[in-house]
C-alpha cells in the first residue's frame, strides 16, 4: 500500500472539501427555481395562488431537482471509484446533467406523484387512525430509502427505471445494517439542517458522497467472489 506524507494527505483533504463546496454551490444555483417556488408556497396565503405555485414547484422538482440530484450522485460515483477530482466541474456537471435528463424526469414524475399520495394519506389519517397514519409514515421512510438507492443504482449501473426500482427495493429490505446507516445519516443531517438551515445548501455534496460511498461498499461486499 502506497504511503503518503502528511502534507499530501492535507492537500487531498483540502481538494475534496473544495470540490464538495463548489459542487454544493453549483447544485444550489441550478435549483434556485425549486427553492424559490418552495418559499413562495410556504408564504402565500391565497389558495388559488398557492395551487398555481404548488404546480410550478411540482414541475421544478421533476424537471430540475431530480436531474441535478442524479448528476450529483454520478459525480460522486466518479470521485469515489476513480479517486480523481474532475478538473472541470462545470463541464462535468452539465455533461452528466444532460446525459441523465430524460430518465431523471420520468423518475421525478413517478417519485413525486408517489410521494404526494403518501403525504396526503398521512395528512388525511391524522385525526382518523393513528395506526394507519403510522404505517404510512413507515411507508414514507421506505419510499425515501428506495429513492436514494435508486439514485445510487442509476449512477453506478445506468439501468432501466423498472430494474433500478426493483434493485433499490431489494437492497433496502435485504441489507438492514446498510439501511439503518442511511436512516441515521438522514436523521443526523435533518437535525443539523433544522438548527442550521443554511447547511442544506452547503452539505448536499457531502451527504451524497457518504450515501454513495456506503452504497458502493455494500455492493462490493455482496459481489460474488471469483
Amino acid at each position: 500500500m502506497k504511503r503518503i506524507s502528511l502534507y499530501e494527505a492535507f492537500y487531498q483533504i483540502n481538494d475534496k472539501l473544495s470540490y464538495w463546496i463548489k459542487l454544493s454551490l453549483l447544485w444550489t444555483i441550478v435549483n434556485l427555481p425549486t427553492f424559490i417556488s418552495l418559499v413562495l408556497v410556504l408564504f402565500t396565503d391565497f389558495n388559488f395562488e398557492r395551487y398555481i405555485l404548488l404546480f410550478l414547484l411540482f414541475l421544478s422538482i421533476c424537471f430540475n431537482l431530480f436531474p441535478s440530484v442524479q448528476t450529483a450522485f454520478s459525480l460522486m460515483r466518479d470521485l469515489i471509484i476513480k479517486e480523481k477530482i474532475p478538473t472541470h466541474l462545470f463541464k462535468s456537471f452539465f455533461r452528466l446533467y444532460k446525459q441523465n435528463y430524460k430518465r431523471s424526469i420520468l423518475a421525478g414524475f413517478i417519485f413525486c406523484i408517489t410521494g404526494i399520495l403518501i403525504i396526503l394519506n398521512i395528512s388525511l389519517l391524522n385525526s382518523i387512525s393513528y395506526i394507519a397514519q403510522s404505517l404510512f409514515i413507515i411507508l414514507g421512510m421506505i419510499f425515501l430509502l428506495c429513492m436514494i438507492n435508486y439514485f445510487s443504482f442509476q449512477a453506478h449501473y445506468y439501468l432501466s427505471f423498472k430494474k433500478a426500482i426493483l434493485n433499490s427495493i431489494i437492497l433496502t429490505f435485504s441489507h438492514p445494517k446498510y439501511t439503518v446507516k442511511i436512516l441515521l445519516i438522514l436523521g443526523i443531517s435533518s437535525v443539523i439542517s433544522f438548527f442550521i438551515p443554511i447547511m442544506v445548501f452547503f452539505s448536499i455534496s457531502i451527504l451524497v458522497n457518504i450515501m454513495f460511498f456506503l452504497f458502493h461498499k455494500e455492493i462490493e461486499e455482496i459481489k460474488p467472489t471469483k
